[in-house]
């Protein structure tokens, strides 16, 4: 399987600190179980890695700054 690239929207969302980013990633664990903790080559973790993961579809990672990357379905990352 060939690896799909990582798309990167742009100040897709508010930036956060450190408590909101926390707050976040809470809010969503408890919404869903597709919420998790991934890594990806590229991203620094210490600007977060809280994901959303669709087997079959792709991943999205949120990240306190505001930006949203995904792989795969575009449908796995809703902007606003």
């Amino acid at each position: 399987m060939e690896p799909q690239p990582l798309t990167t929207g742009e100040n897709t969302g508010l930036v956060l600190d450190g408590d909101a980013y926390c707050d976040l990633w809470f809010h969503l664990d408890t919404r869903t179980g597709r919420t998790t903790r991934a890594y990806i080559d590229g991203l620094d973790a210490a600007q977060g890695m809280a994901c959303l993961h669709e087997p079959d579809h792709g991943t999205a990672w949120i990240r306190r700054t505001g930006y949203l990357h995904h792989v795969g379905d575009q449908g796995v990352a809703p902007t606003t």
